[in-house]
């Protein structure tokens, strides 16, 4: 998640849904989009954590 947010996120897209197993199902689909979709915000707001947790450490070790 950190070399996504370094080369600045999305840009135009790349979140395409392909379906890679044998079920169909609009629930399963549902529920696999949510998933997906939920793990990745989740990274998202970890690595924001992260990344002002290393900053916070460098000014303070900087003073």
């Amino acid at each position: 998640m950190l070399i996504f947010l370094q080369f600045g996120g999305l840009k135009g897209g790349l979140l395409d849904a392909k379906i890679r197993r044998n079920s169909t199902d609009k629930e399963d689909l549902f529920h696999a989009h949510i998933g997906g979709a939920d793990t990745f915000a989740r990274a998202l707001i970890a690595t924001e954590k992260y990344l002002k947790f290393i900053l916070f450490r460098a000014e303070r070790i900087s003073i």
